[in-house]
């Protein structure tokens, strides 16, 4: 099946799918795209490196919030993004 629809979805997809055995045990139907994008003139002026794990994460926010900066910002002007992310937490919390 990987063969057929790997194309439509990232390593991560058919990574997590793959049991201890290496054998493939669900295709996902869709995935969800969600980033976050970032401001490389922002980061450069400032600083700053992209954070790779969730400590420096939080780190990064501390210290932007220390600049004078909101580190999080939502743009939900037509709806569908808080929508997304409702679902992103509805799933992780509720399965």
């Amino acid at each position: 099946v990987w063969e057929k629809i790997g194309g439509n979805f990232g390593s991560v997809a058919k990574d997590l799918s793959t049991g201890l055995d290496g054998h493939q045990y669900f295709v996902p139907l869709y995935q969800y795209p969600w980033v976050v994008f970032y401001r490389k003139s922002l980061f450069k002026k400032n600083g700053y490196t992209v954070p790779t794990t969730w400590d420096a994460w939080l780190a990064l926010c501390k210290k932007m919030k220390k600049d004078g900066l909101i580190p999080i910002a939502f743009g939900d002007k037509d709806g569908w993004p808080a929508l997304g992310t409702f679902d992103i937490l509805n799933m992780r919390i509720n399965g």
